[in-house]
């Protein structure tokens, strides 16, 4: 599969009405990178800098999604403007922690009637496609499922280095988060992006028209919480969420915390 049609997405048109007709302000959108069940991911440039750009668009509205959504948009909001400021890292978390190099900057966000919008860096590809792709398949007239190893799955096996390297990364990033009381809390191969160099120049194309050291990112802090304050823990993939927060959960929906 080419690595530019894993950076694409459709839109239904029932999601074209919902999302279309608008964008934010200073960006000119190139296409849809990835949607959710609450947001839709485009991939912009910058009207300015001409950079290539992830913007994530959240929809408001007086439905209980709708509030949970734009919750879940102002925590990741909140957590970003703790690590960066103007799309930089903070400079005394930069200088302490090499882990907010394998955090997915925020570059900018902002509130419009029907929106809430967040930038953040181009910063590659979920590690689920590259790792492997599953595809459906009809063998006797019975439904049967194959697993196809993608190209970095096939880098690690081959070469520990690498996957060493990958996992000093993600222990890097966790170290940040851990120090300062964070709990990720939806930590999960479509969560961490990967990014090499080639990459990096074909979004440039993508963007403006036209040896590979690989780089990590963690995204989606959505579902991100505080160690000391259990009571903000909100459901995310339940087989990804730490076993102490599906206790806290379980403990209020069962209507009190047990010993």
């Amino acid at each position: 599969v080419a690595e530019a049609s894993l950076l694409s997405a459709v839109l239904t048109p029932k999601e074209e009405a919902e999302y279309g007709g608008r964008f934010l302000e200073g960006y000119e959108r190139v296409r849809c990178l990835g949607k959710g069940g609450c947001a839709v991911v485009w991939l912009a440039r910058s009207r300015g800098t001409r950079e290539p750009v992830a913007i994530k668009q959240v929809l408001k509205g007086s439905t209980a999604k709708a509030s949970a959504d734009v919750e879940s948009a102002r925590r990741e909001i909140s957590v970003g403007q703790f690590l960066f400021h103007n799309g930089e890292p903070r400079k005394a978390l930069e200088s302490e922690f090499r882990g907010i190099r394998h955090v997915a900057r925020m570059i900018d966000s902002r509130e419009t009637a029907r929106d809430l919008w967040i930038v953040f860096e181009m910063a590659g590809v979920s590690l689920t496609k590259l790792l492997f792709n599953i595809k459906g398949e009809f063998w006797n007239g019975q439904r049967t499922y194959r697993v196809v190893h993608g190209r970095l799955l096939e880098v690690f096996k081959r070469n520990l280095r690498s996957l060493k390297s990958f996992l000093r990364k993600m222990m890097e990033a966790l170290h940040l988060l851990s120090t300062h009381g964070l709990v990720h809390s939806d930590l999960k191969p479509d969560n961490i992006l990967v990014k090499n160099q080639q990459q990096q120049q074909q979004l440039h194309h993508q963007a403006d028209g036209g040896g590979d050291e690989e780089d990590i990112k963690l995204i989606d802090f959505g579902s991100c919480y505080r160690f000391d304050s259990p009571e903000g823990i909100g459901m995310a993939t339940p087989e990804y969420m730490p076993p102490e927060a599906l206790e806290v959960l379980s403990l209020s929906v069962g209507g009190g915390r047990g010993a």
